[in-house]
C-alpha cells in the first residue's frame, strides 16, 4: 500500500455485467507527486464488501448488504468520522400491466367466462286413449299405462304416476321439464308386446280451444248456406290462414225454445284465430269465442260437468261436504245459504259471486289473448 499524504477517497458504484460493484479511487500525494489508487469490490449473493478505508485496510470489511440493494455515502466528505452514514437505495419495482382478457396469473390465464343457467320449468301433458285403446279402456289399467310409457321417450320425462280422467279416457302427465312437450306430442302410440295402442298427445297450453272464433250472419240464414259458402270459398280462406272445420249456430233459450242467434261459432284449423273471414261478398270480422261458465252440480266448481267430476262433493247450496240433492235446507231458504267458494250467503250459481266473475274473466283474458288458463288463474289466485 502507497505512503504519503492522503488528499480524498472517491467511492462510486456501477453495474457492469449484470452485477453491481463498488469503485473506490484513493488519492494522495507521493513524493510531490499526486497518485490515484483504484480498487473494484464485487457484490455477490449474500455476500460483503470490503470496507472502504483511507488506506485500503483489506482486512476492514463494509457493513453486511443484501445482494437487491446498494449503498451510497450522504456526504461527500470521506474520513473516518462520516464513514458510516450511509442511505440505504431500494431499486425500483415494476407491475406488468394485465391486458383485458388476462387473469391474475399473466398472459397465458384467461377471463373465466359467465354462464347463465335457464331455470327448468316442469309443465303437463295430456294423453288420451283413442281406438282400441278406449274401446278396451285402457285407461283402466294406469300401471299398464306407465309400464307401456317406459318403452318410449317417455321414460325418463315424467314424474309421479299422473292423474287419470276416466270419464274422458286420458292420462295427465307431469313432465319435468317444459322444452321437451314438443318431441312428446309426436308420440303416436304405445307398444306392448303382441298389441299396438293408438293415443293423442296434446298439451293445455296449446289446446285447439283457443282457435275458435263468432262471425255475425243473419238468424234467417241456414247452417247448410254458410257450410256452402265456405265449402265455395275455402281455397281464398285457406290461403289467409282461416281454414275451417266446423260451424255452430249459437241458440239462445226463450222459455222452452231454442232460437237462433245472429253469432255462428267456427272452428278454425291450428292454434291461430284469423281476424276476418270471406264469406259471400264480403270480409266477415271474426271475434273472439268467450265459452259459457259451467258450473259443476257435484263440487261446485268450474269448467266441468257432474258426468266428469273427480273431486269430492260440496253442497252448492250450504257449502258442506254432500251433494246438492242431499241438502236439507230448503230451496227458497236464503238466510242459511253458503257459497262453498267464497264463504257468502248466496248460492255457487249466483252471478254476483265473486268466485264467479274471476272465473269469467279468466276465459275472456284466455279467449282475447290466448294466454294458458293456468297462468290466468295463478293470477288472479284461482289456483
Amino acid at each position: 500500500m502507497a505512503t504519503g499524504t492522503d488528499i480524498g477517497v472517491e467511492i462510486t458504484s456501477q453495474r457492469a455485467q449484470g452485477r453491481h460493484q463498488f469503485k473506490i479511487t484513493h488519492h494522495h500525494t507521493q513524493g510531490g507527486a499526486r497518485n490515484a489508487d483504484v480498487a473494484t469490490y464485487p457484490v455477490t449473493h449474500g455476500g460483503d464488501l470490503a470496507r472502504p478505508h483511507p488506506n485500503l485496510d483489506d482486512q476492514m470489511l463494509l457493513p453486511s448488504t443484501p445482494s437487491n440493494r446498494r449503498q451510497h455515502p450522504t456526504s461527500d466528505n470521506t474520513t473516518d468520522e462520516y464513514m458510516e452514514d450511509w442511505t440505504t437505495v431500494r431499486p425500483k419495482k415494476f407491475r406488468k400491466k394485465r391486458t383485458q382478457g388476462q387473469g391474475y396469473g399473466g398472459a397465458g390465464t384467461a377471463a373465466v367466462p359467465v354462464t347463465t343457467v335457464t331455470p327448468i320449468e316442469p309443465g303437463d301433458i295430456h294423453i288420451k286413449c283413442i281406438g282400441i285403446s278406449k274401446t278396451e279402456d285402457l285407461i283402466n289399467d294406469p300401471i299398464r299405462i306407465r309400464r307401456l310409457l317406459n318403452n318410449t321417450i317417455f321414460r325418463d320425462k315424467y314424474v309421479g304416476k299422473g292423474k287419470l280422467l276416466k270419464a274422458k279416457h286420458t292420462l295427465i302427465l307431469r313432465i319435468k321439464d317444459k322444452r321437451d312437450i314438443p318431441v312428446l306430442l309426436c308420440v303416436p302410440e304405445l307398444k306392448g308386446t303382441n298389441k299396438t295402442w293408438p293415443i293423442e298427445c296434446y298439451s293445455p297450453e296449446t289446446s285447439l280451444e283457443t282457435n275458435f272464433g263468432v262471425i255475425k250472419l243473419h238468424p234467417s240464414i241456414s247452417d247448410d248456406s254458410i257450410q256452402e259458402e265456405i265449402v265455395w270459398n275455402s281455397e281464398f280462406n285457406s290461403s289467409r290462414g282461416a281454414k275451417i272445420t266446423e260451424i255452430f249456430r249459437i241458440k239462445k233459450k226463450y222459455g222452452r225454445d231454442l232460437v237462433p242467434t245472429y253469432s255462428v261459432r267456427v272452428k278454425f284449423e291450428g292454434t291461430n284465430r284469423p281476424t276476418h273471414l270471406y264469406h259471400g261478398d264480403e270480409h266477415l270480422l271474426v271475434h273472439p269465442y268467450y265459452p259459457r261458465l259451467i258450473i259443476c252440480a257435484r263440487c261446485s266448481k268450474s269448467g266441468h260437468v257432474y258426468k266428469y267430476c273427480t273431486s269430492a262433493p260440496r253442497c252448492g247450496r250450504c257449502g258442506k261436504n254432500h251433494e246438492k240433492n242431499q241438502c236439507r235446507i230448503p230451496a227458497n231458504d236464503q238466510t242459511r245459504r253458503k257459497c262453498p267458494n267464497c264463504q257468502e250467503q248466496h248460492t255457487a250459481a249466483y252471478g254476483g259471486c265473486q268466485y264467479i266473475k274471476i272465473e269469467k274473466q279468466i276465459l275472456r283474458e284466455h279467449a282475447e289473448h290466448k294466454t294458458p288458463k293456468s297462468d290466468v288463474a295463478k293470477y288472479y289466485g284461482q289456483m
